[in-house]
């Protein structure tokens, strides 16, 4: 062989080994964001009830990384709509799963679609119904909503406790109309982050339901409904909390997230599987609706082995991954949360990070 044809066959050799190991690199690199479980499905028939978080923890030890099966687009803005009946079945291409559907049209892949509308009949993303209730009975009023609501300020007839079936005056309502809602809420005892003890919000006791009844300053609304009497000084909002939340998908905080679990919302000390709980961070802290966050609880602090020379020696056991959060509406300094995995027990006052 001459030494020409020597150089160029080392020229396309080594042009193959760099193919290669970039081949590889890519693979190596999705692998490290997409884990498929080892039990994994081939395919999957998709049936009423089920969600897409749920879907996705059937091919996926991450949940929320369901996306990168959509030929890793970055920009999708809500997930293609699932329906029941529909086959799921991974494939790979180029060495990376995929998803597609089976449909009576034939199978298409899983891509992701920007839909104006919500079909009723598509599987959501979330369990619907547990966080329905507890969003349209919003359990925490943050400064600015209490700074900027509308308030009652009296009852008719003068009275000051007034309950369902009763109008009451409302100071401050400019956004009006025949088929607006309202939520009346009593402000009640404050908020505090345990990191820097300030206030971030105030307890929010849901009063009732209202509607429109005429225009003014003050406006009238009739209440609807009551868990408990109006008075003087409760809050007033917009109900606007109906709407089915399917439009938006799970994601990983773009920024560190270091914080804890303030409250369980209908629940005490522990929580697990579909709770919804507070946290003390949120829009101010980069977080929105979608975000999920990992749930740590603190080592904890036992006597030393009888090796040691004192008694009074301690060790610290290390931090344990105990759930998954996604965040379902965030606040200024806070959000509201529903956990999506337990793995131990989650307690108020474990850390909430960005997911690893």
């Amino acid at each position: 062989m001459t030494a020409k044809r020597i150089f160029h066959a080392r020229v396309r050799q080594m042009l193959g080994i760099l193919a290669l190991s970039a081949s590889l690199g890519i693979s190596n690199a999705f692998a490290d964001t997409v884990q498929i479980k080892g039990d994994a499905p081939q395919s999957y028939t998709v049936v009423k009830g089920d969600t897409l978080w749920d879907i996705s923890g059937k091919y996926l030890e991450k949940p929320w990384r369901w996306p990168e099966l959509w030929e890793g687009n970055p920009q999708i803005a809500n997930p293609h709509l699932i329906y029941p009946g529909d086959v799921i079945s991974l494939y790979y291409k180029d060495g990376q799963p995929h998803l597609g559907i089976n449909r009576a049209r034939g199978t298409v892949k899983l891509s992701p679609k920007i839909r104006a509308t919500v079909i009723d009949d598509a599987i959501p993303v979330i369990p619907i119904e547990a966080i329905q209730q507890f969003l349209r009975k919003l359990k925490v009023l943050d400064q600015a909503t209490i700074d900027n609501a509308p308030y009652v300020i009296r009852g008719q007839e003068a009275r000051i406790m007034v309950a369902q079936g009763d109008r009451v005056y409302v100071k401050g309502l400019s956004d009006t109309g025949s088929d607006k809602r309202y939520q009346i809420y009593h402000i009640g005892d404050p908020i505090n982050d345990p990191a820097t003890g300030n206030v971030i919000g105030h307890e929010g006791i849901f009063i009732g339901d209202a509607k429109f009844d005429s225009a003014g300053d003050p406006a009238t609304l009739l209440i609807t409904s009551s868990a408990r009497e109006a008075s003087v000084g409760d809050v007033v909002v917009a109900r606007d909390s109906d709407k089915v939340l399917t439009n938006f998908q799970p994601m990983v905080p773009d920024q560190q997230i270091n914080g804890q679990i303030l409250n369980i919302i209908d629940g005490v000390g522990i929580f697990t599987t579909l709770q919804a709980v507070i946290i003390n961070k949120g829009a101010a802290d980069g977080l929105s609706r979608g975000h999920v966050l990992s749930v740590y609880s603190k080592g904890e602090t036992v006597l030393n082995d009888v090796t040691t020379e004192s008694t009074k020696d301690t060790v610290t056991l290390p931090d344990e991954r105990a759930g998954t959060l996604m965040v379902v509406e965030a606040f200024e300094n806070l959000s509201y949360a529903l956990a999506m995995e337990a793995r131990l027990q989650m307690r108020i006052l474990d850390e909430v990070r960005t997911p690893e």
